[in-house]
């Protein structure tokens, strides 16, 4: 390597302080820089152009390879010093990256990091780095499309429902569906005409249905002998004037037996004309006022049983109930009633009437003195009040059935005849008025209760079961129920007019 000498011997002519303006004289500085260099350089290393990035870079990773860029002073002055000194093993130097390179070589990494992250993309572009990965969805696999689409993956449907087995009931939807219908009808959907249903078939029907329930809810034992506390039973729960009012009943019930020579069929009922009776039967009724202190519960009534001996009745009726007499010929259809009221008259089969009440309290409301839905069923059964009598109450059509829009206790009354006396009761007049907002929602300023709420009893009920509330027991027509209803003990021990 060539030694570099003093500004005053280069040239090697001329004084020693005079300054020279020959060719060799004025060197400018790259040129003294090139003579700096060492003889052995590559001369195509030293070019001062512009070297390209991939020689930056692979002259980073190989320190040998000497890069033909301007070193600086300090740098230069490092290379001379390393240079000369051949027993001294060099380190590995490279002239330190500017802003700009720096910038490229962290970009360049960036890119090899996210090709390997994402390789199924099919695309050897570049990607920003903080722009988001997209999500690979598998491809559609629907019938009739190509791979690769852009369609939602198909998923398998739910399982169909299984078929409805026996009776079909409306459910809660279509139940609400239903109610929103029929909210703002001013006049029934739909209103069948007496002529589309034969009345002596309806009765036959209701005749057999009638005979059906009561055999499935009779059993093997005879009551007879417990007809002092059965009535005993239901006089302590119903208060001294409605008591009053169902004994009353059964004397006028015993009364027409024995004009009718039905003599055999009133002896369980003597201790009622009897002193001695009559003291026994006023005991009985002592001990059973167990509602004074406990309330008319439904709790109570199940204590009061208990002490009687009654609890059998709540499980099955005696073999009375299948002394009941049935008729060869449907009898005349009741006559129409002569007061005026809302609403047209239509005679409709018993059993085609719903209930719009869940529950309801057996003490009628609006009469004079208090009664009862018993005293109406048994004056009904005994014959002692006929159907004219009793005052006309109201449906409306909904849902494709008939609903009491009012007097659901009478309609209970006459559910109770159907079953025990069918041979007389089949068809009752009622008042068609129209599906108003009361009957389903209720008056809004005073938030009242809507009329209709059988859907308490679940979606089977739909009206066809009406629950007591001082005894829990159900009235209902005889194809829905499973149980002995309200007031069945009394009414299978009666004896019935012909």
């Amino acid at each position: 390597m060539g030694e570099l000498k003093p500004r005053g011997e280069a040239g090697g002519s001329g004084g020693s302080g005079q300054r020279s303006h020959s060719p060799s004289r004025s060197r400018s500085p790259s040129a003294a820089m090139e003579d700096a260099v060492p003889q052995n350089a590559d001369e195509d290393a030293i070019d001062d152009d512009v070297v390209p990035r991939e020689s930056r870079q692979q002259q980073r990773r190989d320190p040998g390879v000497l890069s033909n860029s301007r070193p600086a002073p300090g740098d230069l002055l490092k290379l001379l010093l390393l240079s000369n000194n051949d027993n001294v093993e060099e380190e590995p130097w490279s002239p330190l990256p500017s802003d700009s390179e720096k910038a490229d070589d962290e970009r360049s990494r960036s890119r090899e990091k996210t090709r390997k992250r994402s390789p199924s993309q099919g695309s050897d572009a570049p990607q920003p780095k903080k722009m988001p990965r997209p999500k690979v969805r598998p491809p559609a696999t629907v019938h009739g499309v190509a791979d690769g689409s852009t369609l939602m993956v198909a998923t398998p449907k739910s399982s169909a429902p299984r078929p409805s087995v026996g009776p079909t009931l409306m459910t809660a939807a279509a139940w609400k569906s239903a109610c929103r219908k029929s909210r703002h009808s001013s006049r029934p959907i739909f209103r069948p005409r007496q002529e589309e249903w034969s009345r002596e078939d309806r009765w036959r029907q209701q005749q057999t249905e009638a005979q059906d329930c009561l055999a499935r809810l009779a059993g093997r034992c005879r009551f007879g002998n417990l007809a002092m506390q059965v009535l005993a039973r239901h006089c302590a729960r119903l208060g001294p004037v409605a008591a009053g009012g169902l004994e009353e009943a059964v004397k006028g019930a015993v009364a027409m037996a024995v004009d009718q020579d039905m003599v055999d069929k009133v002896e369980i009922w003597d201790f009622l004309d009897e002193q001695q009776g009559r003291t026994a039967f006023n005991a009985v009724k002592l001990a059973a006022n167990v509602y004074g202190h406990k309330g008319r519960t439904p709790q109570a009534d199940a204590e009061v049983r208990w002490q009687l001996g009654l609890m059998d009745h709540s499980r099955q009726l005696g073999e009375e109930a299948l002394e009941i007499p049935l008729g060869e010929s449907p009898p005349p259809p009741p006559h129409p009633p002569a007061e005026e009221g809302k609403g047209e008259l239509m005679l409709l089969p018993i059993s085609d009437v719903r209930f719009a009440h869940n529950n309801q309290s057996e003490h009628f409301m609006n009469c004079a003195k208090d009664c009862s839905i018993l005293q109406l069923a048994v004056e009904l059964v005994a014959g002692s009040t006929p159907i004219e009598a009793v005052p006309t109450f109201t449906v409306c059509w909904h849902a494709g059935q008939w609903y009491c829009r009012s007097g659901n206790r009478r309609l209970a009354a006459f559910v109770l005849a159907s079953l025990f006396a069918p041979r007389r009761f089949d068809s009752v007049w009622v008042r068609v008025v129209a599906t108003d907002p009361i009957f389903l929602n209720g008056r809004s300023s005073a938030k009242a209760r809507p009329k209709l709420t059988t859907h308490l009893n679940g979606e089977d009920c739909q009206g066809r079961w009406l629950l007591i509330k001082e005894t829990g027991e159900v009235i209902g027509h005889p194809s829905a129920l499973n149980t002995p209803p309200y007031g069945s003990d009394l009414l299978a021990l009666l004896p019935r007019c012909i």
